[in-house]
């Protein structure tokens, strides 16, 4: 006899195979990947493609985190008269909810004799030497001998036709439920306890319906990290150096690539997340039943029919509705494009392999092969894999796209901010590849060893970019400023304003010596400052936003300077009230002064030297009148205590008398002053 343990054990086991057996089959399909397109905003496009026959259904499992970009980019396609017709996925609800809430309660880990407990009252059908059908009454444990001692064993109480029959449990082989729904609640805990054991997984099943063999695709939109670049340049002296460029792509799903058609694109499409998957419900307002009979609730008419709706929820669900349509397929057009039967790439030779190069490591460069071909995509521009690709779950892998000769020209690029004596080792590389070229690092080898690092920003085909790698220490600049100079251009009168126009000149002299047995072509970067033309050199080589770049020959053991002068023309307003004696006298010394602005300067100074004077004229009586005044009083006090018939008294009286006369006569000068001064500030024939 079996022992117990192993017996029970055994039994569970027949338990589950023969639910599952009793399950409705489904015709059930699995799409392999065949297209992966990666975008530099985050994201990729893949898509599943294959055969499916008659109706059949297609099942994927996501991250609960990914659904959201299932939902809003899903696109399917039944090509040969089918249709999908649903899309079923499962809800956001936890797992251990949603076993509660079914009629078998699989949360822990049950045993035969506690799954048969729940399945009281209901029929059962037993197979294999207890071949019998009926209605569960009870599990009972009884105590039996068992080589001469007493252990436990469990008993099925079972409600056949004509009585009881009892059973042991560990003896049962098969047993099947007759009741469906039961059964699919069975099957239904044993599913979400797969999805809970498989981590936060979320399942969507795809179902196609349709007649005969049919191609079938799906497409979604999924985060993806982003697909870097970094190139290798290996320098020659023919300035033809050869570009080497590869892509690294990051497998971080648990799903191998197999045989993948993968492509890359340069550019950054629009890209969000919105959530989809949260279940959204709008707020009801609750209508409290009256106690009192004869009441009802208000009845609302007019034009609006949902006037006291609590809309709160209603905006953010809209949204929700829109975005599904204007993101999902929005967002991803440029891979929807090319993935349904769009672009045709052209397959490239494989490079021939360049024979008769001095250098091994520019053999071997020009020997790789190109795997990768380039089109432009609206605004993007795509990498297509010519060969498909093969890679683990959660490996990375480097795919070569740029192989190509190239154009570059050898400089060293001195820039006074980046270091003040030595220029840097650079080269002035064309695109000559017809790919554009996404940023990434370059690693530069030249007489076939490693001379340095540089970076490279976007290149589409055709541009040119400055690289540098190294520092120039062989070539050493100078710098030394030009003084300042400032010189009047123009100046004219506008009303009581002096307008005078300014022209500044500066500059620097690059100083540079070239140390080696080698002519160094130099590119020296001069800042451009705004308001500021350069006036020599002519032009400029190149000029950017922030720098004007100017090319500088210096022979092998020679030293060579370059002179940049710029100049800064501004025109501003002075007050003439404002204009001092010393301004004036000091403008006036300057060449480029028109003889007709001298004249009115000097009709300006005349007019309010005069207007100086006069009002000079006016104080001096005002502060005499002042002082004649206080004199005046001072006496008259003093007269107050004398004898009016004294000789004191008397003079004081004389004097009295002067006094009177003086301050009748400054009374009258005072308002002569006055006025001629207003008449001086009305005229206005200094400027005629």
């Amino acid at each position: 006899m079996i022992p117990g343990s192993s017996r029970s054990a055994a039994a569970a086991a027949f338990v589950l195979t023969s639910l599952a057996i009793t399950a409705p089959l489904s015709s059930a399909v699995e799409l392999p990947l065949k297209r992966v397109v990666a975008f530099n905003s985050g994201v990729a496009y893949f898509e599943y493609a294959g055969q499916v026959s008659g109706d059949q259904t297609m099942e994927l499992s996501f991250d609960t985190d990914d659904v959201n970009d299932v939902l809003k980019s899903l696109l399917l396609l039944d090509q040969d008269g089918g249709h999908a017709s649903a899309v079923t996925y499962d809800n956001r609800e936890p797992v251990l909810p949603s076993l509660e809430a079914l009629s078998v309660d699989l949360r822990e880990n049950t045993g035969l004799a506690s799954l048969l407990r729940q399945l009281r009252g209901h029929e059962i059908e037993l197979g294999g030497a207890k071949n019998t059908r009926g209605r569960v009454v009870s599990v009972e444990t009884r105590s039996v001998a068992r080589d001469q001692t007493m252990v436990e064993r469990d008993f099925l109480l079972l409600s056949v036709e004509g009585g009881l029959s009892s059973l042991p449990v560990d003896e049962l082989d098969e047993i099947r439920l007759v009741d469906e729904k039961l059964n699919g609640d069975f099957q239904r805990a044993l599913e979400l306890l797969a999805m809970r054991s498989g981590s936060d997984t979320k399942r969507v099943k795809i179902d196609f319906r349709g007649e005969g063999d049919r191609r079938v695709r799906v497409g979604l939109i999924q985060e993806f990290p982003v697909w870097k670049t970094s190139y290798r340049l290996v320098l020659t002296d023919d300035d033809k150096p050869l570009l080497q460029g590869w892509a690294m792509v990051e497998n971080t799903s648990n799903t191998k690539w197999d045989g993948v058609d993968v492509a890359l694109v340069s550019g950054r499409p629009i890209s969000f997340k919105m959530d989809l998957y949260e279940p959204l419900y709008v707020r009801r307002p609750t209508v409290v039943a009256e106690q009192f009979a004869g009441l009802t609730p208000r009845v609302y008419h007019g034009d609006d029919p949902f006037g006291d709706f609590d809309d709160s929820n209603s905006d953010g669900a809209m949204e929700g509705a829109g975005g599904l349509g204007g993101g999902g397929f929005g967002g991803g057009g440029g891979a929807f494009g090319g993935a349904f039967g769009g672009a045709v790439t052209n397959e490239r030779r494989a490079a021939q392999r360049r024979q008769e190069l001095a250098e091994a490591t520019v053999a071997s460069v020009r020997a790789q092969q190109t795997v990768a071909s380039g089109e432009e995509v609206g605004e993007l521009f795509r990498y297509q894999i010519d060969a498909p690709v093969t890679l683990e779950a959660e490996h990375s892998t480097m795919l070569p796209i740029v192989n190509a000769v190239a154009a570059g020209e050898r400089l060293s690029i001195y820039n006074a901010s980046v270091h003040a004596e030595h220029p840097l080792l650079g080269l002035r590389l064309t695109n000559t590849t017809e790919l554009h070229l996404a940023a990434g690092p370059i690693t530069v080898f030249d007489g076939g060893e490693y001379a340095g690092d540089a970076r490279l920003g976007d290149v589409p085909a055709g541009d040119q970019r400055l690289l540098s790698y190294a520092v120039d220490q062989q070539t050493s600049v100078a710098t030394e400023p030009i003084d300042v100079e400032e010189q009047l251009v123009s100046a004219r009168i506008d009303g009581q304003t002096l307008m005078l126009k300014r022209r500044m000149t500066r500059g620097q002299v690059y100083r540079a010596h070239n140390a080696s047995d080698k002519e160094r072509r130099l590119l020296i970067e001069h800042p451009v400052a705004s308001g500021w033309k350069l006036t020599s050199p002519e032009k400029a080589e190149e000029t950017t936003t922030e720098w004007r770049r100017f090319e500088l020959a210096v022979e092998a053991g020679k030293t060579k300077e370059l002179r940049v002068q710029e100049q800064s023309t501004s025109e501003y307003g002075v007050a003439l009230v404002n204009l001092s004696d010393a301004q004036r006298a000091s403008l006036l010394a300057e060449r480029g002064v028109p003889e007709e602005v001298r004249q009115t300067l000097q009709r300006f100074a005349d007019w309010r030297r005069s207007i100086e004077e006069a009002e000079t004229a006016a104080a001096e009586t005002l502060k005499r009148l002042t002082a004649f005044a206080a004199e005046h009083e001072r006496i008259r006090k003093n007269m107050q205590t004398l004898d009016t018939t004294s000789q004191l008294y008397q003079r004081y009286e004389e004097k009295l008398g002067e006094q009177e006369s003086e301050i009748e006569r400054l009374q009258a000068e005072l308002p002569r002053h006055r006025a001629k001064i207003e008449e001086l500030r009305k005229r206005s024939d200094w400027s005629e």
